[in-house]
């Protein structure tokens, strides 16, 4: 059996990642991207051009590669979190194809995540929203469909890959509902709004879209990509900014849209399972991210409990008098 790591990575991504897990291409370029920069940091730690062996590596040399990501590259606690599963799951791999590295492999798989710092969620708010889709002109064709694209992305709080994979059959106009395929080739069905599931009707039968088509697509006919996305989103946020000089603090992302919806369901009094299921998340727990960080909820919580926080003091004629003796001398 063979020692060299490049065997292993190459069967890696073609048996475990390519046959055996329904990984989605984003999820597979981030591997990628993990193993190159993590070859690249070993190859000039050792002085090794090529031919890298498994125990080049170790578990030591792992962490320092982490650290420099975190210190050096200044990547966030999330991404350097993410490199390491990347790795993790690479040892997991070799340590099934390879008993003689066993011992090494369970070192690397035993590694502990780095802990996150308290998470800041920057979010939309209603008003931003609002004044967001006021910008659009509709009687233009391409205004009239990035305004059908941005409505869609917030409003069903969709990945940015969830949306460019929507096909028209997707859309449920009897029922207000779209169906997203999102991690692992999982499907959910979101409730839309009365206007929009009448807007993506009419905006269906304009574009005469046949069911198996893709639902949006860029100027050349081709499928949406998520650099096209956030060029949309760049463009009429940068003029509601212009518009609103008070609004708009922060550069918003593709994922800021599905932030913002979750912050206004939860704001309006929607349940965090019902939340949990639109955004399409295993774990409820994972959805609290949104409850902790909501400063909006946290005003709302303390003034329903103003009254209770603050301590209600009564004294009777006796015990004021007894008070004031007491303060008499005693001060």
């Amino acid at each position: 059996m063979t020692d060299n790591i490049s065997y292993y990575i190459s069967k890696f991504f073609q048996d475990e990642l390519g046959n055996i897990k329904e990984c989605s291409i984003n999820t597979k370029k981030s591997y990628r991207d993990s193993i190159v920069q993590l070859l690249s940091f070993v190859s000039n730690k050792k002085g090794i051009n090529n031919n890298l062996k498994i125990d080049d590596f170790s578990a030591d040399l792992i962490n320092d590669f982490i650290n420099y990501l975190r210190n050096e590259k200044n990547l966030s606690i999330s991404t350097c979190n993410l490199r390491l599963i990347a790795i993790k799951e690479l040892f997991k791999f070799i340590q099934l194809k390879n008993v003689d590295y066993f011992e090494l492999c369970s070192s690397i798989i035993k590694i502990e995540h780095k802990k996150k710092e308290e998470p800041i969620i920057k979010y939309l708010s209603i008003n931003e929203i609002t004044k967001l889709f006021e910008v659009f002109n509709f009687d233009d064709n391409i205004e009239y469909r990035h305004f059908m694209i941005l409505t869609t992305l917030y409003e069903t709080a969709a990945r940015v890959q969830e949306l460019c994979d929507l096909k028209v059959c997707d859309v449920n106009i009897i029922n207000n509902s779209i169906t997203l395929t999102g991690k692992g080739k999982k499907t959910r069905v979101v409730p839309i709004g009365k206007a929009l599931s009448n807007n993506l009707k009419e905006y269906i039968e304009n574009l005469k879209l046949k069911k198996d088509e893709v639902l949006f697509k860029n100027r050349k006919g081709q499928k949406l990509t998520r650099v096209g996305v956030q060029y949309i989103i760049d463009k009429y946020v940068d003029i509601a900014r212009n518009r609103n000089n008070d609004l708009f603090t922060f550069k918003p992302t593709n994922h800021t849209f599905r932030h913002s919806k979750a912050m206004h369901m939860l704001e309006a009094g929607v349940n965090l399972v019902y939340i949990r299921d639109i955004l399409g998340h295993v774990s409820v727990t994972t959805t609290e991210i949104y409850a902790k960080c909501s400063l909006e909820l946290k005003k709302k919580e303390l003034e329903k409990n103003h009254n209770h926080i603050q301590p209600e003091i009564t004294y009777s004629e006796e015990q004021q008098e007894d008070l004031i003796n007491w303060l008499k001398n005693n001060i």
